[in-house]
């Protein structure tokens, strides 16, 4: 017997590495002691099937001009062929000049059948424009590590004379638009000719879609888009395009917004101090009804004594929707927040500061008085400003700032209490508060949560700053899942081990599902399944909500766990899950 090849254990099995063909057939073992002796024969079938392509690239793909080439085929392959296993390779030929394309490609594998020893496998192939634009033939190889299959396509790059399907590029898209205006529905319809382009609209007089005819209204254009004028109303459309080799068809949404004139709800403050050698940061806020932020347009100049300078080179600004609410907001707009930088370089001089906000049709200024502040008299300030927080339980919190401002510097920081408005002082018992401002808070808990404040005061005045701690759980993530295959001994219960890391309170918190399935039958085995989690799980928690990662054994006892087939694992805390699967075989 081969040692290297065969392996006989103390218990009387037989162990064969690296199973072949030539190893089927018919074994005998014979055990005896002094009280006398049996034999068994025991039959063993190695099967091997080649990898073959069960569907291939069409005999001719027709490609439009500058579009990429997907491709997708399915093919079968033993079991024990994992992806990595397999190598793919694309080649180009046209009048004997051979291409080699593998390195442009991008393709993704996915299991989709099962059945005994073989997977089915789908095989999905995108080569990018400009490598597809050759018209030749294709040739697609799959492999794995015994043998492969290949497959051919005849790639002819769209033109006269070939029937291609139509299809839509760009796809015509839902708009927004005022009420009154004139709106643009833009596509292009592609494909053989003729072709032709239908709209339609959902009517409000009758049931169904009513084609839409050139008109005072209406215009269709050659391309396939379609202008609409003077939009009073929201409206569903419909647009098909067919030729001989078939129809497709989108649907469009045009959505109105009532016009109101852009207001500033939050102007720039009276005056503002300008601080020694530090850029200037302004915020305002506007009710706008605009589409878009692209649909705001910034002016910002000084004048001094007559004289006039244009600052608008040199600025950069952010615009962003917010929820905030205002009193004095009129009209069906939207809130917008601008926040607006100017370089120190150019923001130190006094004067008057304009700053002009419009959008397509209306428009309003703000002001302030610019003053250089001498340093001695600086009211004191964050630089930079802290900011709101997230973190999950169990994490350190550092927010950082730095107050600055002539000494001494007086810094306090409070706690809102939700309840009752009344606001805590922190003390370092409770927190790190750093010299600087900075604070931290070490082992950050669901009741930690809330509104902090953080003070600043001299000699010239005092300011102060709001964050939001929000502390929220991680999501549960099995970081150790099921293996993708288990083998099972006739008779043997299932033993199966994850490792899980959760935001939890306790290990009852951690709840498990399993399914198992095999050829369109399923059936929920969860109430056969036990489990235990880790000692580690019983000293590490607390009162709190702790984070860590958590170790789980679990047993599906025979015969529950006695048919070939696939089992799926549900892990699910109070507010996530993960999901891990494996293929039994017996």
């Amino acid at each position: 017997m081969d040692d290297a090849k065969y392996t006989l254990h103390s218990n009387g099995s037989l162990g064969i590495s690296d199973s072949e063909t030539a190893d089927s057939g018919v074994y005998k073992v014979a055990i005896s002691n002094p009280h006398g002796a049996a034999t068994e024969e025991i039959k063993l079938e190695v099967l091997s099937t080649d990898l073959i392509i069960i569907k291939h690239l069409p005999e001719e793909t027709v490609l439009m001009p500058r579009n990429d080439l997907n491709m997708s085929i399915l093919f079968n392959a033993t079991v024990t062929s994992m992806e990595k296993d397999f190598t793919i390779s694309l080649g180009h030929s046209s009048r004997g000049i051979y291409e080699d394309l593998t390195e442009h490609i991008v393709y993704e594998m996915t299991k989709i059948d099962r059945n005994d020893h073989v997977i089915t496998w789908k095989l999905d192939v995108l080569l990018p424009y400009p490598h597809s634009q050759s018209s030749g033939d294709i040739t697609l190889s799959v492999g794995d590590s015994h043998n492969g299959d290949i497959t051919f396509t005849h790639i002819v790059v769209g033109e006269d004379g070939y029937n291609v399907a139509p299809f839509f590029d760009p796809v015509p898209k839902s708009v927004a638009t005022f009420i009154g205006d004139n709106v643009l529905i833009d596509t292009k319809a592609k494909g053989s000719t003729p072709l032709m382009v239908k709209w339609y609209i959902l009517g409000t007089d009758s049931p169904g879609f009513t084609e839409i005819e050139n008109d005072g209204k209406y215009e269709i254009h050659s391309n396939g888009s379609l202008s609409i004028k003077n939009v009073l109303k929201d409206g569903n459309y419909w647009v098909v395009i067919s030729n001989s080799a078939g129809t497709t068809s989108e649907d469009v949404k045009v959505s109105t917004v009532q016009r109101t004139d852009l207001v500033i709800v939050k102007p720039l403050p009276l005056k503002t101090y300008l601080i020694p050698e530090k850029d200037l940061h302004l915020s305002i806020s506007v009710n706008a009804s605009i589409t878009s932020t692209e649909d705001i347009t910034l002016s910002l100049g000084r004048s001094l004594r007559g004289v006039y300078e244009d600052l608008n080179d040199y600025i950069t600004f952010n615009i962003s929707e917010t929820t905030e609410q205002f009193n004095n907001v009129e009209g069906s707009g939207k809130i917008w927040n601008i926040d607006l930088e100017l370089p120190y370089s150019f923001s130190q001089a006094s004067g008057d500061l304009t700053l002009s906000v419009g959008d397509s049709h209306s428009g309003a200024i703000t002001t302030t008085e610019l003053i250089i502040q001498p340093e001695d008299d600086l009211s004191p300030f964050f630089d930079p400003v802290p900011k709101s927080v997230e973190a999950h339980p169990g994490e350190d919190v550092f927010i950082n700032t730095e107050a600055k401002g002539p000494s001494p510097l007086n810094i306090r920081w409070l706690k809102s209490n939700p309840l009752s408005g009344e606001k805590q002082i922190l003390n370092d018992s409770e927190v790190n508060i750093y010299a600087n401002g900075s604070l931290s808070i070490p082992d950050v808990q669901k009741e930690d949560e809330g509104t902090y404040i953080v003070e600043l005061s001299n000699g010239n005045g005092m300011t102060s700053v709001e964050i939001e701690l929000k502390v929220v759980p991680r999501d549960l993530v099995i970081v150790q899942p099921l293996p993708e295959e288990i083998n099972l001994e006739p008779g043997e219960d299932l033993q199966m081990s994850i490792i899980v890391s959760a935001t939890i309170n306790s290990k009852s918190d951690i709840k498990l599902s399993l399914e198992f399935s095999s050829k369109n039958v399923h059936k929920d085995l969860t109430k056969y399944l036990t489990y235990k989690h880790s000692d580690e799980l019983d000293t590490i928690l607390s009162s709190k909500e702790h984070a860590g990662e958590w170790l789980i054994n679990m047993t599906l006892p025979n015969p529950h766990c006695q048919a070939s087939g696939d089992l799926t694992l549900t892990v699910r805390d109070d507010h996530s899950s993960d999901v891990t699967s494996t293929h039994v075989i017996i």
